[in-house]
This record gives C-alpha cells, structure tokens and sequence, in this order.
C-alpha cells in the first residue's frame, strides 16, 4: 500500500511542479495612475542605446502615434529623463532603439525597473539583437514583469523611414495577438501554490514510508 501511495503522488508533484512552478502571465500590465521614474537597471549594458517605456491604449500594431504622445520615459546610459505623457494606459510597451552606430551588436539577457503606480516594477529582458544604427526592437510587458515579442519573427526592424514609421514596424502583433506562450521573450517567474502543495504531497508520503519503531 505504502508502494502505491508512492507511485501515485511523486509523478503527481513532477507534473504539478514542471507545468505550475513558474506560471508566466499572459495578461498585459496597465497603468492606473502614472509611471514616475527608473526604479533600477538596465542590468544590460546597452551602450548609447535608448530604451523608451511607451504607454498604449488600443489594440492594434500603432506605436509611432505613442512615441509621439504616451511615451513615459527614456532611459540611456544608466540615466533617464521624463516623456512627454504621465497617466494612465492599458498595454506597456518597452522599445529599444539603436540610436546610431554604437547601439549594433547583440546584448544578453537582463532586467530593468520602473516606478509605476508608485511601487518598483521589474520586467525581465530578452537577449536582443540590433543590426544597425536605425534598428528598433519592442516588447510587451505582461502583469508580472515577463515580456512577450512585437513583432512574429521575434526580431528588431530596421530601413528606411522616418521614427514614426519605424517603431510603428516594430511591431506586428497587436496585444491580443502578442500575449501567447509562443511569443514569450522573457519571464520572471513565481512559484505557484499547486506546487508547494505537491511537495507537501512529497513529504507526507516521507512519512509514511518511515520504518516504525519495535513495540
């Protein structure tokens, strides 16, 4: 009986724990009142690139309109200085632009933080890769800081064309389409309840097999 009690809970902790431990929000991070200033990072060196937090409110691939009218603030070199919007959105998206010369080549993965809705919020970055100086490269932000990919072919545009034109081709995929596993650029994941009870399962079984002690 103790056997059975053993096959039956240790393969129901492995699926609970490969498909539970590190769930991955797919539900896109809003903003209700305002994004204030960089809370951390990049932890990416990113040269003289330049990484725009950019607010979004409909559910297209428009982003050239927000640049010009929801864009929170612009991050460089370890500085940052404000955009020309503060308030609310429905979709955050983070675009990276290569920013000339300096910005090509290919950066690791990392993290950066914002203070939104006046609490630090980190987001967790992709390896990313620009391959020249007109490169723009955006991600959507999901509710608990993971990153989902702009565009199907997960990768920057770059060409001719003016900025608008540009961060509106860094993106083609709109919210509804971008938020799946199959686009998933970067997670920040948190242990899930279904599988610390599964390790409770584990223990208890533990127990149950302990030899007991001679009367």
């Amino acid at each position: 009986m103790k056997n059975t009690w053993l096959f039956i809970f240790v393969p129901l902790y492995l699926v609970v724990f490969m498909n539970c431990a590190f769930a991955v929000s797919v539900t896109p991070k809003d903003v209700s009142i305002d994004v204030t200033d960089l809370a951390g990072g990049p932890t990416t060196d990113y040269r003289f690139m330049q990484l725009h937090l950019m607010g979004k409110d409909n559910d297209d691939t428009s982003l050239g309109e927000e640049y010009g009218s929801q864009r929170y603030l612009t991050v460089q070199t370890g500085l940052w200085w404000a955009g020309n919007y503060n308030g609310p959105s429905n979709y955050l998206v983070l675009s990276f632009d290569a920013n000339g010369l300096g910005g090509i080549g290919t950066y690791p993965a990392g993290e950066i933080a914002f203070t939104i809705d006046g609490s630090p919020f980190e987001i967790a970055l992709p390896r990313i890769t620009m391959t020249d100086q007109a490169t723009r490269f955006s991600l959507y932000i999901a509710e608990d800081g993971s990153t989902y990919y702009g565009r199907s072919d997960h990768a920057g545009t770059t060409g001719g064309g003016m900025g608008k034109d540009l961060y509106d081709r860094s993106l083609d995929l709109a919210p509804s389409e971008a938020f799946v596993p199959e686009h998933l650029a970067a997670a920040i994941p948190e242990p899930s309840t279904l599988s610390l009870l599964g390790l409770a399962l584990v223990l208890g079984v533990k127990r149950l097999r302990r030899p007991q002690k001679p009367l």
